[in-house]
């Protein structure tokens, strides 16, 4: 007959520090749905973040009962994650899932029948001397439900139990609960597995050094330490710049999409250590490469291991990479039930050496610079990876002129569409109030951003200036462009808002749009755009224009999260802003005139007025959808699809060339759905201008 005490202690182990990628997909119809989308991403994320942020409080508590062993911990936030035997998290008799809708606690436990401790992995040891039985496991809290993560914990816990002898006489004593007879304090930190990039030669370390293209590598992961048992299996690797703007998968299901660059991997014996050759690359116009790898902990076959079942998923296996483009083979590379890692490691890249100043004789018809003082027409040429070297002496190429060329048309374009709704807004009736001055302050936002990028940017890109020693001019023109980006935005808000109390508070609207509270509201525009465009500096996003990508580009320690926040949400907010309130006027606007039609008698002056507010109606809408379409494909093109399409006039087209378009395209849609403004360039004559129409109704009041 046996008796059992227990008191158990154990040492806790952080686990993999990661780093949690995202991306974004926004897909939608309307901008209101866009909205709604990127709100609830955002707290998404904010609970993934609210998650991470909890760590568990002093030693848990181990009850080892007669029939389980329950170990209980306490956080210092509710708990949402999961608990479980360390390689049987997806065995609901050795896991339990702690959920938000469900048993959220502050003090989360795991509980294992001793009925199920073989399916768990519980060790079992007796000693035949001390007549002691001992099971041990290692359990964890883990606070993400994928990936180990800094905050989780694990705890190897033992309890042992004491065999008792009793004299029988004439009955049997009952069977008491075994005890536990000793504390034992033990440690189990999970394995580490570390990536280290080194030249050819691995004690050439290249993690701070700069690498030239094309340079051998040795890329190298290992186990922090020696353990008997354990391995790992390097699963995917993919390379990105450090703003995560362009990434490309290197290795897929343990294998070299691209032997050219890295090589298939290797592992040693006791599948510890895992080697690949490759050679230095990078991505255009980036020196800086993460290369980010899942890696995920495997069991080290060796003698005397016996494995049946489902444990042989378990056993560390080496891909079939000469078989590696077969889906077949990619479903039998399965993962095991171990939670997978995030290991990173960066490496610096420069462009090949330039190479020697060469003579030689150009074509009479040469795109080449031709040396003033050589009549033979020899020129002198630097070249760079086959790329003509910018600022030595060699013109901008051909692609630089023709990008020049389109942001020059497409921005000079929108300076005089725009030039002129400002200019003649005011030769109008019907822009002689509060709607027309903001009409007009949008109008000249508008040609002002325009007119920078036909008159100074495409100029820049044409004749190759030099950044090197224009680059804070470059950096304030950018920053003007930000200013007068942002005050075309808000005044297309504030227009919206004017529209809106003309319809639905017309006895008020003259009282509430003033020519005082105008003047204020264009001050205010104004004012907030110059302070708002200090914030991006503030985080180190500073707009500068590049050269080689033909576009104002971000600085590489440009803060993402500020970027996203400051620039695209904001715009997103502001453009459904703008589509929920002109959505509303046009519904009154519509109800308005489908009351008037019933009393209206065909042939009469109310009938042609009627028509003609249904013509004004049409055109409104189709104005109001056209500018927000515009706005809203320009924010998805320039954040979003851009990313996808690195190549050069791609990705040119979706961003620079989109950003202009969509206020050159402002421009003509105010002038081709405005008949005010078509009418006054073919006469100049006011008294010939179409006026406002009054009409008195005994039943309706005044219109017009």
């Amino acid at each position: 007959m046996c008796h059992g005490h227990h008191t158990v202690k154990m040492k806790e182990g952080r686990g993999m520090d990661g780093r949690v990628f995202q991306n974004i997909a926004i897909r939608g119809g309307s901008m209101l749905i866009q909205t709604g989308v990127l709100v609830l991403f955002h707290l998404i994320i904010l609970s993934m973040s609210l998650k991470l942020n909890n760590e568990i409080i002093d030693v848990p508590v181990l009850r080892c009962g007669p029939d389980e062993i329950e170990l209980k911990a306490h956080t210092l936030k509710p708990f949402e994650g999961q608990t479980f035997v360390r390689g049987h998290h997806r065995s609901p008799d050795c896991a339990r899932v702690y959920d938000t809708t469900e048993n959220i606690t502050s003090d989360p436990q795991l509980s294992i029948s001793l009925s199920r401790i073989s399916s768990c992995g519980l060790t079992f040891e007796r000693n035949s001397e001390t007549r002691r039985v001992t099971l041990r496991a290692v359990i964890i809290f883990a606070f993400h439900p994928l990936f180990v993560t800094s905050a989780d914990r694990s705890f190897s816990i033992e309890c042992a139990f004491q065999q008792h002898d009793f004299t029988v006489q004439t009955q049997l004593d009952s069977i008491g609960d075994l005890s536990t007879i000793k504390v034992i304090t033990a440690t189990a930190l999970p394995p580490k597995v570390h990536l280290s990039i080194n030249g050819g030669v691995e004690k050439e370390s290249r993690k701070d050094e700069r690498i030239s293209v094309g340079s051998p590598l040795l890329f190298k992961w290992s186990l922090d330490n020696s353990y008997p048992i354990y391995g790992f299996r390097v699963v995917s690797c993919d390379v990105e710049t450090k703003d995560e703007r362009r990434s490309s998968r290197m290795i897929e299901a343990g294998c070299s999409l691209d032997e050219t660059l890295i090589a298939n991997i290797r592992y040693s014996e006791n599948d510890s250590v895992a080697f690949a050759d490759g050679f230095a690359f990078k991505f255009a116009d980036e020196e800086e490469v993460w290369m980010r790898c899942q890696v995920q902990l495997c069991i080290h076959k060796f003698e005397h291991l016996i494995v049946t079942g489902a444990g042989l998923n378990d056993l560390c296996q080496a891909p079939k990479c000469d078989q590696r483009l077969k889906r077949s083979n990619m479903e039998e590379y399965k993962l095991n039930e171990q939670p997978s890692m995030i290991v990173s490691e960066r490496f610096i890249i420069t462009d090949s050496k330039v190479l020697p100043a060469q003579e030689f004789r150009a074509p009479k018809d040469s795109d080449f610079y031709r040396d003033s003082n050589d009549e033979n027409g020899n020129v002198r040429v630097m070249e760079v990876m086959g790329e003509g070297c910018r600022g030595c002496g060699y013109k901008a190429n051909t692609e630089d002129h023709l990008a020049a060329i389109v942001i020059f048309l497409t921005a000079i374009c929108g300076v005089v569409s725009n030039s002129l709704i400002a200019l003649t807004a005011s030769r109008l009736p019907l822009f002689r109030n509060s709607f027309g001055r903001l009409v007009r302050l949008q109008s000249t936002g508008e040609a002002l951003f325009l007119a920078v990028w036909a008159f100074y940017f495409a100029p820049t890109l044409a004749f190759n200036l030099d950044f090197n020693k224009s680059f804070e001019i470059s950096r304030r023109f950018g920053q003007l462009c930000l200013i007068c980006y942002d005050i075309s935005i808000y005044t297309h808000l504030i227009i919206s808002i004017n529209r809106f109390v003309s319809l639905y508070f017309p006895t008020h609207y003259g009282s509430i749009f003033t020519d005082d509270v105008t003047k204020r509201i264009i001050f205010a525009i104004i004012l907030f755009s110059i302070s708002y465009s200090w914030v991006l500096p503030a985080g180190n996003c500073n707009m500068e224009f590049s050269n080689e990508k033909w576009m104002l580009d971000y600085h590489s320690s440009c803060n993402l999260n500020l970027l996203f926040y400051a620039e695209f949400l904001r715009a997103v907010v502001i453009v459904a802003m703008i589509f929920l309130i002109n959505s509303a006027t046009f519904i009154r606007m519509y109800c308005h005139n489908r009351g008037k039609s019933f009393h209206r008698n065909s042939g009469t002056l109310e009938a042609a007025l009627l028509r003609k507010r249904r013509n004004v109606e049409i055109n409104f809408i189709r104005q109001v959808c056209l500018q927000g379409l515009a706005y809203l494909t320009e924010l998805i093109t320039y954040f979003f699809v851009s990313l996808a399409f690195p190549q050069k006039w791609p990705n040119f087209l979706l961003t620079t060339w989109a950003w202009l378009m969509v206020h050159t395209a402002d421009g003509f849609i105010t002038l081709l759905l405005n008949k005010q403004f078509r009418f006054i360039f073919f006469s100049s004559d006011e008294s010939n201008q179409p006026q406002t129409i009054t009409l008195i109704s005994s039943n309706k009041g005044r219109y017009r």
